[in-house]
This record gives structure tokens, sequence and C-alpha cells, in this order.
């Protein structure tokens, strides 16, 4: 290379590459209702990882990108729904600016799943075949329970809730499921009641009876007329990242099957047996 004044220069390869990348960048910003929304976290992935995070006008921006090829831009921020949910830039040219990758964000309420059915499904004669299923509210969880004929029976309560409603897109943040015990009795200092999650179809059955792909959760319970809640975050985020649209739950005495005296829980079902309980409900958070 010749100087101005005629003197030759030397010229470092890398120095001289770096020098013509300096001035590829991306930038952008991100609105919701038409307002710069402010704290937005907005990953760069590529040649270069980055991440920023949006002022109070709503912009990022990622300068003196020494590699080219194509990046992707992905923007987060818990409650709220971006669109596009990331978008590919592709970077091919010495000082290239790629200015406007926008993105909206919409902010998501909390949502609560319905609650389809719910029902009892009993072993009669408590061999470990589940022979009736009824519809009717309360539900009840029963442990050795002795019948008009002297024959010990276990029961269980079902409940499917409609996903459909939440979000694919963002990352559940907290799903808890609030419900109403209305008996309780069988064991001094109550009883501890177990949550087996499986995916559910949208009927009950009596093989739902034994469905539950993973121990979800257990709640103490101490009272009757109480709301009790458990948290399902981990179970209901599985479910939605394999796809699933409805949440089932299979809910037992926590130790039925070293019961030796009779324990009993009864829970309001679907439809709700009256207005001062009501009936379950699995509240979503973004």
């Amino acid at each position: 290379m010749i100087s101005p004044s005629g003197a030759r220069l030397a010229v470092v390869p890398g120095l001289l590459c770096a020098a013509l990348l300096a001035g590829c960048s991306i930038s952008g910003g991100v609105t919701s209702g038409g307002s710069a929304l402010e704290g937005v976290t907005v990953k760069l992935e590529g040649p270069a990882q980055r991440t920023d995070t949006t002022g109070s006008d709503g912009a990022y921006s990622f300068t003196s990108l020494l590699a080219m090829g194509t990046y992707t831009v992905t923007p987060s921020k818990p409650g709220h729904e971006m669109t596009p949910a990331s978008q590919q830039v592709l970077i091919n040219d010495y000082f290239e600016r790629a200015r406007g990758i926008n993105f909206t964000a919409r902010k998501l309420d909390p949502v609560v799943a319905p609650v389809l059915r719910s029902a009892t499904v009993t072993d009669l004669q408590n061999d470990g075949t589940f022979d009736d299923i009824n519809f009717a509210s309360p539900v009840e969880v029963h442990a050795l329970m002795t019948s008009y004929l002297n024959r010990p029976s276990t029961k269980r309560a079902i409940f499917e809730f409609d996903l459909s409603g939440v979000s694919r897109t963002v990352p559940v943040r907290s799903a808890v499921l609030q419900f109403t015990v209305l008996a309780l009795g069988g064991a001094p200092g109550g009883i501890q009641l177990a949550f087996w999650g499986y995916r559910g179809d949208g009927t009950l059955n009596l093989a739902d009876a034994v469905a539950g792909d993973a121990l979800v959760g257990t709640v103490p319970i101490a009272s009757s007329g109480t709301t009790y809640q458990i948290d399902l975050t981990p179970f209901v985020q599985q479910l939605m990242s394999a796809g699933a649209v409805v949440a089932g739950l299979n809910v037992r005495i926590h130790n039925e099957a070293t019961v030796t005296v009779g324990q009993l829980c009864s829970i309001v079902g679907v439809p709700a047996a009256t207005t001062t309980y009501p009936s379950p409900r699995l509240t979503i958070a973004y």
C-alpha cells in the first residue's frame, strides 16, 4: 500500500479485515401497543454471540460485528409474546448496516385453563382393577373404604384441563392449581394427596384411573372447607413443549398402597357443588 506521500506502508492482513468489518451492525426496536418497550432482552446468535437490552426508546443495537454470515435476532421479556418470535439477518458485505429489524410485543395476561371434566373412579373390589366411574361433583379420593357389603374399595379423582388457550410461543412462568376440599376423614392430623400428571385427550374413562406418567406433586390436607394450591409449572411446561392441548391429573391418597385404615378426601369438581366453593382453577402465567 502506498501512502499519499509516496511511502510504502506495511499492512497487517488481520488488522485490515477488522477495519473493513468494523462497520457491520444490526439494529432495530421493540414496540408494544404502538409504544417503545423497555427492558426487552435481545439475543444475537450466529457468527457472533451478543446480548442487548432495550432502553426507554425500545431500541437495541449490535455493532462492530467482525464476521459475515447469517445471524438470528431473538427478543424476549417475561409476560410478553413477540411477533415475529425471531428474525434472521444475512450480513454479506463490508460495512453493511442492517437496520429496522423490528419486533412487536403483546402483553400476555394470566390464563385460567378451563376444567373440561372431572370424575371419581372406583376399584370396587380393591383388587387393582377400576370398574366404576362417576361424574358427579364433588369427586372423591378414598383408600380402603368399606362398603355396606363390607368390601374394601379404592377411589381416585381425575381431572382434565383445556390448554388450547395457552400461548405456545412463550415459556410458562407458573402454573398453579387451586382446589377446594369439602370433606376429610380417616386420619387424625390430615392426609396427603398425590397428583399424577398425564397427557389428556379431552375425555374421562376408567383407563384414566391408572394414568399418570409422573408424580407431579403432593399436598398435605389438614382441614375441610379449605382451598389448597399445588405448583404444576414443570408438568404444564413439559406438556406444552410436547404440543399437548389437554392436561390430565390423577389424584390419589399418597400412601394408598400401605393404608391400613379408611382415609377419604372429597374435592369440588365440575360443575361446582356450590357457589361458595368454585371449581378447580389452573392459572397459567407467563
